[in-house]
């Protein structure tokens, strides 16, 4: 069965190389990359059309040439997923465990009523998944794909979403639809390098910088241009 596997990337070049190269090297179940480009400067731009032309498997490669941030990029790569399975990586992760995704599968054999799976950030511990509580850490999710047409999209409808309340508000939808949200802590990962877990900012932002939220709406009203599908 197979996986869609999105990635919302704006610059930060090294760490979406990093991230590409293990998904490709690490991920045994046929799968599509669907990648999302915000308006990344010109080498990780010029980067990602070579790479995605070059790619030998299904790829898709979106860009939006003014910065929509971090909700409207996985919104918009989720748009393109058809696959039985869905996966959302940000693009500073690094999976370095060659059965992420047949992990992330188990915990629905065990509860078909599982909703929105995430990894405990950078830390490896042998032991079953345990329940959210709260919101599921946008750096790496994992769903069934009929979960997301019952769930819909990221919601890109207030200001706080557009970078570091989208998580909680996904998270809390889910819930509420009845279904239970898991850890896995058994998925051999590095979020933003071993030097700096979780701190490989991919948007490169200051959280009190945060853009002006009528710049953002204009932003999203252009949709974005379709580089690569094959």
């Amino acid at each position: 069965m197979s996986v869609d596997i999105c990635v919302p990337i704006h610059n930060a070049l090294p760490y979406v190389k990093r991230c590409l190269a293990a998904i490709c090297g690490h991920t045994l179940k046929p799968f599509r990359l669907i990648l999302h480009d915000d308006a990344s400067d010109p080498e990780t731009a010029a980067w990602l059309e070579t790479m995605a032309r070059a790619h030998d498997g299904p790829i898709v490669l979106l860009r939006s040439d003014a910065q929509v941030w971090f909700t409207t990029s996985v919104n918009r790569c989720l748009t393109r997923c058809t696959a039985d399975w869905i996966a959302i990586l940000n693009s500073d992760v690094e999976i370095q465990d060659a059965h992420w995704a047949e992990k992330f599968q188990a915990v629905y054999d065990e509860d078909p009523n599982a909703g929105l799976l995430g990894a405990a950030d950078s830390i490896y511990v042998e032991g079953p998944p345990y329940v959210a509580e709260g919101k599921v850490q946008g750096h790496l999710w994992f769903l069934r794909g009929d979960r997301l047409r019952t769930v819909g999209k990221l919601g890109e409808r207030e200001p706080a979403e557009v970078h570091i309340r989208s998580d909680d508000a996904w998270s809390a939808k889910f819930r509420l639809l009845g279904f239970t949200n898991y850890y896995l802590t058994n998925v051999r990962h590095v979020h933003g390098g071993e030097s700096h877990p979780g701190g490989g900012a991919s948007w490169n932002r200051d959280l009190g910088k945060l853009p002006k939220w009528i710049d953002v709406v204009h932003a999203r009203n252009k949709p974005p241009r379709v580089l690569v599908e094959k």
